[in-house]
């Protein structure tokens, strides 16, 4: 196999002598108008770039998009090569659709922007959804407590019931993680809740004594919505729920007893609480 490097043509050495720079590099996204449509290509003129042409493998996967252009369309496509072996600036459109997608996702992530999206199905490790076409995922621990999976004993299976009942619902949330590179797209429902939580945890200290209802149990602890604010939810560990040892949190508490709790910690919008910090030792 020739591994040789592609000498550049005159007209794009003179412009990198001249400029510096190349003008067009491998995936560069570019407007292009549609000149003609051949049994097996598309041609587009790129103005000062030249003419683009679509062919190949990617014309054929490219088809249901040409089919709907006709002469003087414009289009946004994404550069596979500056130069091909016919003098040709090759092109790929549908590669520009899914990198303009990317690049659409990756504003409203640093506008911090909140985004409704329909759940479309579920595993045991989170919920799976699609923002412009490309798939998403959210983790079980980025879900808000309303959508929390409180399973007793933690057994995938159950984890897995619960969140199946959340397919076809709406959400709304943030994207906290993104790499086009590896089609991985992180999204939040606890980064929204937890935002409007720190300010109502403002007129919160470390020390308060709070009233509260059990709001849910879990193998790990128990959670306390607080009585005059019940937008927070407050996680009692199992460790804080008495000063004897216990193997499930059912011991001491269940779902919508009334309590009074000792306020441990306030950090990144969540709150610690302790009940046996109110019980003699």
């Amino acid at each position: 196999m020739n591994s040789a490097k592609k000498a550049d043509s005159p007209l794009i050495q003179v412009l990198k002598g001249t400029l510096g720079v190349n003008i067009l590099k491998p995936g560069d996204l570019i407007d292009g108008t549609l000149i003609q449509k051949a049994p097996k290509a598309a041609y587009f003129d790129l103005g000062p770039f030249g003419t683009g042409n679509v062919y190949g493998v990617e014309y054929q996967i490219a088809s249901n998009i040409i089919k709907g252009l006709k002469p003087g369309d414009k289009i946004s496509a994404k550069v596979v090569d500056p130069e091909n072996e016919s003098g040709f600036v090759e092109l790929s459109l549908t590669e520009a659709g899914v990198q303009k997608n990317w690049e659409a996702l990756k504003e409203l992530k640093e506008r911090g922007e909140i985004i409704p999206v329909k759940i479309i199905g579920a595993n045991s490790g989170g919920l799976l959804t699609e923002i412009n076409e490309i798939k998403a995922f959210i983790p079980v621990s980025q879900l808000s407590s309303d959508h929390y999976p409180r399973v007793d004993d933690g057994d995938k299976n159950k984890i897995l019931e619960e969140l199946k009942k959340l397919v076809g619902s709406d959400l709304n949330v943030k994207i906290i993680d993104l790499k086009p590179r590896v089609n991985k797209l992180i999204l939040s429902e606890r980064e929204i809740v937890q935002e409007n939580t720190k300010e109502l945890l403002s007129q919160y200290n470390v020390g308060d004594l709070v009233d509260g209802i059990i709001s849910g149990v879990a193998d790990f602890g128990a959670f306390m919505k607080f009585a005059n604010t019940p937008q927070i939810e407050g996680l009692i560990h199992i460790s804080e729920l008495d000063h004897r040892l216990i193997d499930n949190p059912k011991e001491i508490v269940k779902i919508g007893d009334a309590v009074k709790a000792k306020i441990l910690e306030i950090k990144d919008g969540r709150v610690a609480l302790s009940l046996k910090a109110l019980k003699p030792d």
